[in-house]
């Protein structure tokens, strides 16, 4: 926890991502909304992985690489 955010690190179980993001930082958020405004503001230049949308596990979810070349999953919690 840093503050009240959750972070956490996931490593790429598929080998489908460019080599140097095996590794990537994990936000979770308590609702889609974050989840949203929290990739808008990181989206300016940024590779789409996956964009956002509900999965089994999360209201909403959203994989990408960003600008600066840093793999990023932004994730929603369920209530």
């Amino acid at each position: 926890m840093i503050g009240s955010q959750r972070i956490l690190l996931c490593d790429n179980l598929f080998n489908d991502l460019p080599r140097g993001h095996s590794v990537c930082p994990v936000v979770m958020f308590k609702t889609a909304d974050e989840v949203k405004a929290a990739y808008h503001a990181l989206a300016d230049g940024a590779t789409v992985i996956s964009p956002p949308g509900k999965t089994t596990y999360s209201p909403c979810v959203v994989s990408f690489i960003d600008k600066f070349g840093i793999h990023w999953d932004l994730i929603a919690e369920w209530a």
